[in-house]
């Protein structure tokens, strides 16, 4: 009697119809994430940064950093809305936006629920500090003390935790952060701050 060879690896094998069936859903899977990281920047997690000297409390009384448009929508549910301001990245050919690109930042004192200075507002604006990166756009709300109040909420400006005035280079650049706010979150954000920007009378 002729010997038979069975592959018995063929039990395990899905059939051709399943076999397309599963290709096609990891297919639309993976578009899908694809799909969902363009739409979304991604934020890379780094330590909570917490420096106390001169240079770095200064940032926080002349700049207030910009959030992401995530840490503007808790500041948001936590019923910080009216406290926050918006600010802008100039057209620029870095980023390629032929128009202001609008963020949310912490306000500066005066300016809560409406836009940030424009240059030359502030009387001691110095356009050489202007060039520089170091204008004035006036102390952030949210500092107390020469503390940060906000400082462990969750909705810390990107920008504050991760710069450090005492350090150069460091935390990421109005540039990197426009990025964050060139998108469907970022614009939803923005009408979001729109609809709640002045607090109930």
């Amino acid at each position: 009697m002729k010997k038979t060879y069975t592959d018995h690896g063929t039990r395990h094998r899905p059939s051709g119809a399943r076999r397309r069936y599963r290709d096609l859903r990891n297919n639309l899977r993976g578009e899908m994430e694809e799909e969902q990281e363009e739409l979304a920047p991604r934020e890379p997690v780094r330590p909570l940064r917490v420096c106390h000297c001169e240079e770095c409390v200064s940032l926080c009384q002349r700049n207030p950093g910009w959030m992401t448009p995530a840490e503007a929508m808790r500041a948001m549910d936590a019923g910080l809305g009216p406290r926050l301001m918006r600010d802008w990245l100039e057209p620029s050919h870095r980023l390629g936006n032929t128009e202001r690109l609008y963020v949310l930042a912490a306000a500066s004192v005066g300016r809560e629920g409406r836009d940030a200075p424009e240059i030359g507002d502030t009387l001691d604006f110095n356009y050489v500090a202007f060039l520089l990166g170091r204008a004035k756009k006036g102390r952030c709300t949210f500092l107390e003390n020469d503390l940060c109040t906000i400082h462990d909420s969750g909705f810390k400006p990107k920008q504050c935790r991760e710069s450090l005035g005492c350090q150069t280079k460091t935390g990421p650049d109005n540039y990197e952060m426009a990025r964050h706010w060139d998108t469907e979150a970022g614009q939803a954000a923005l009408v979001r701050w729109e609809e709640i920007r002045q607090p109930n009378p």
